[in-house]
């Protein structure tokens, strides 16, 4: 998952945010910092163990803007 990409629909909602991540593409606790609106401001991705995100969800609030989107990614995805 190195340097994937969250393009978002309209009204400039995490329109092409990115998720650095560190070596061996592993996402360690990065955070997802969004503009105005409040809408998912500074929310973070909780890991499992050795770094791999397993069926992590990012509940979103109102206006269905990524509402309980997820994010499933298998084990020594690398």
């Amino acid at each position: 998952m190195t340097n994937q990409t969250l393009p978002v629909t309209e009204h400039g909602h995490m329109t092409n945010q990115t998720l650095p991540v560190t070596e061996h593409g592993h996402l360690t606790n990065q955070t997802l910092p969004v503009t105005e609106h409040g809408h998912m401001t500074n929310q973070t991705l909780p890991v499992t163990e050795h770094g791999h995100m397993t069926n992590q969800t990012l509940p979103v609030t109102e206006h269905g803007h990524m509402t309980n989107l997820t994010l499933p990614v298998t084990e020594h995805v690398f």
